[in-house]
C-alpha cells in the first residue's frame, strides 16, 4: 500500500538528518523553568472535517506532516471517532498512515489504509533463569554465536505444507497443541485473532492471497528478517516500582531476551492484499472510482492513481471487507507463530548452555481487531488493556506488562497500562519513534554505529543484510522525553529499565 512519493510532494519531510543536526537537537532546546507552574498534561488537538486528531506528544517531537496524513484519512473516509497519534508517531516511507497511530471505525466499516504494511508485527520478551552476575564472560558470546547460526534472515530451514500454512493462518498458536495455557495468556489475543467470531470469516486464503506470497509463506516461519527487527539480551538494570516488579517476578539483575519480528511475506499488505483479488465487476469499478476521487481531491494527480493499491472505506458486510478483516487477522496469527518458532530456536540454543527460559510477554502492534464495539486499526501501537479488562488472574491487578524498546544500543523499559489508554482505544506507543524516516537518516557510517555501541558496552552481532547505519540512535526521539509524556498522560507506568548487553540484527 505504498504511495509513490511523486504524488505527495506536500507531505514529504524535506530535511535529511545529519549526525551533527540530530545530536544537537536537545542541546538547542530552551532551558526549562522548574519553578514555573505546569499545566495538566493533555493531548494536542487538530481539527478534521468530521472529527478531531489527538496527538499524545510534545509539539517539537513530531512533524506536521503526520497531522496532514491523518487529516487526509479522516476527511476522505468521513471518520467520526478521534484519530490518535501516540508518543512515537512519525512519518514512514512505504506507509501512508504514520507509525504510532490508532484509528477507530463503527462496526459497519473498516479503513485498510489505516493499517501499516507489517500486519502481525510485534514484540516478545523471554525471561531467563540465569542472572547477570551468574553469566560467565564467554557465555554471552557463545550465546549469540549460536543465535547467529540458528536464526535465519531470508528463509527458514523449515518448509510448511499448504495445509500447515492454512492452519497457522487460521488458528495461530492454537495450532500448537502442547503450548501451555500460561504461555497462551502471555500472548495478545491468546495468539489467535479468530477466537472472537465478530465477522463471517474468509478462510480460503489461497483464493485471495497472491500465489507468490502464499508460496513464500512456506519458508517464513522461524526467520527474523532484517530492517528494525532484532534479538536483544537485556539486564533489568533499575526497578522504579517495586510492588509491580515483584508482582511479575522481575528483579534487578534478571536477564531477558527481547525480540521484534512479524509474519514476513504474509504480513506485507502492499504485496499480499490488493483490490484486484477482492473486487469483482461493479464493486471493483466503485473502488477504482474512489481512488480517482481521492487523488483528485487531495493530491491533484488523478492519473497516478493506477499505481496505488490503497484501499479506503470498506463495508464489513461486503466480500472485500470480510476478506480484508480475515487477512489482517490471519497475518497477525502468522506473526504470533513466527515469534513462537523463533523462541523455540532461541530456547534450544540456550538449553545447550544449560539456560532455561520462559515467555514473559508477546504483544502485537500492527493489526485490526474488534474491541468495545469498534474496529480498532493499529499501526505501531501496542495493545494496552487495563487491569479491569483482563481475564487472566496475573493481569487483573496491574494489567499486562508491555515492552517499550528504544533505539539501537539504548535502554528500554517495561511498563503497565495506565488509565489514559481508555482514550487511545486501548493503545500505547510501541517505541520512542524516529526523528526522521530511515530512508532520510543519512550521514552515519558503520564506524559511528560501532563507536556508539562500544561507548555503551553493548555487543553487536549483525549479519549485514541491510544498511544498519540508518538505525543510529541519534535518528530516534529522546527516550526520556517520550517516557515523560507516556507517564505524564497516564498512558502507562514504567516499572523497570532494561540495559542491553548484546543485540543481533539482520
Amino acid at each position: 500500500m505504498s504511495l509513490d512519493p511523486s504524488i505527495v510532494p506536500d507531505t514529504q519531510p524535506k530535511q535529511t538528518a545529519s549526525p551533527a543536526s540530530l545530536l544537537a537537537r536537545d542541546d538547542d532546546a530552551p532551558a526549562v523553568d522548574e519553578t514555573a507552574e505546569v499545566a495538566a498534561p493533555a493531548p494536542l488537538e487538530f481539527d478534521a472535517e468530521t472529527t478531531t486528531i489527538k496527538i499524545y506528544l510534545e509539539e517539537d517531537l513530531f512533524s506536521p506532516d503526520v497531522v496532514d496524513r491523518l487529516r487526509v484519512i479522516a476527511d476522505h473516509n468521513r471518520l467520526t471517532h478521534p484519530l490518535v497519534g501516540l508518543p512515537d508517531i512519525h512519518y514512514k516511507t512505504g506507509n501512508f498512515i504514520p507509525t504510532g497511530t490508532a484509528v477507530a471505525t463503527d462496526p459497519d466499516r473498516i479503513v485498510p489504509a489505516a493499517i501499516g504494511n507489517g500486519t502481525g508485527c510485534g514484540f516478545c520478551a523471554v525471561k531467563l533463569d540465569k542472572r547477570r552476575d551468574d553469566l560467565a564472560p564467554n557465555e554471552l558470546h557463545e550465546m549469540f554465536t549460536r543465535f547467529m547460526e540458528r536464526i535465519p534472515i531470508h528463509e527458514s530451514d523449515e518448509t510448511l505444507t499448504p495445509a500447515e500454512i492454512d492452519r497457522a493462518l487460521a488458528e495461530g498458536v492454537d495450532s500448537v497443541e502442547d503450548l501451555s495455557e500460561d504461555e497462551r495468556a502471555c500472548i495478545d489475543f491468546h495468539g489467535n485473532m479468530f477466537r472472537d467470531k465478530d465477522l463471517q470469516e474468509e478462510l480460503d486464503f489461497a483464493s485471495y492471497f497472491p500465489k507468490e506470497n502464499y508460496t513464500k509463506a512456506a519458508r517464513d516461519l522461524g526467520r527474523l528478517a532484517a530492517g528494525n527487527h532484532f534479538v536483544e539480551l537485556v539486564e533489568v538494570a533499575t526497578i522504579f516500582d517495586v510492588e509491580v516488579a515483584e508482582w511479575f517476578g522481575v528483579r534487578e539483575g534478571d536477564l531477558m531476551l527481547t525480540m521484534h519480528a512479524d509474519g514476513n511475506h504474509v504480513s506485507n499488505i502492499g504485496k499480499t492484499f490488493t483490490p484486484y483479488k477482492t473486487f469483482r465487476n461493479w464493486a471493483r469499478i466503485k473502488q477504482e472510482l474512489s481512488k480517482v476521487a481521492f487523488h483528485m481531491r487531495f493530491y491533484k494527480h488523478p492519473f497516478f492513481y493506477g499505481k496505488q493499491d490503497e484501499l479506503f472505506t470498506l463495508p464489513t458486510d461486503s466480500k472485500a471487507g470480510r476478506r480484508f478483516v480475515s487477512f489482517a487477522k490471519a497475518s497477525a496469527n502468522f506473526g504470533f507463530m513466527n515469534r513462537l518458532k523463533l523462541r523455540e530456536k532461541l530456547s534450544r540454543a540456550l538449553e545447550e548452555q544449560s539456560i532455561g527460559s520462559k515467555l514473559f510477554l508477546d504483544s502485537v502492534h500492527d493489526t485490526l481487531s474488534f474491541e468495545e464495539d469498534l474496529w480498532v486499526h493499529r499501526t505501531g501501537a501496542s495493545v494496552a488493556r487495563p487491569a479491569a479488562q483482563q481475564t487472566t488472574p496475573l493481569y487483573q491487578r496491574y494489567g499486562k506488562p508491555l515492552l517499550l524498546p528504544c533505539a539501537l544500543g539504548l535502554n528500554s523499559f517495561l511498563m503497565v497500562p495506565g488509565s489514559g489508554v481508555q482514550h487511545t482505544y486501548g493503545s500505547v506507543n510501541h517505541g520512542t519513534g524516529r526523528i526522521v524516516d530511515r530512508t532520510q537518516a543519512s550521514g552515519f557510517t558503520r564506524e559511528d554505529i560501532d563507536r556508539s555501541m562500544d561507548e555503551r558496552d553493548v555487543a553487536l552481532y549483525s549479519k549485514g543484510t541491510f544498511n544498519i547505519t540508518r538505525e543510529h540512535n541519534s535518528t530516534f526521539k529522546n527516550p526520556e522525553r517520550v517516557r515523560s509524556v507516556v507517564e505524564g498522560l497516564d498512558l502507562a507506568r514504567v516499572f523497570a529499565e532494561l540495559k542491553p548487553l548484546a543485540v543481533m540484527k539482520g
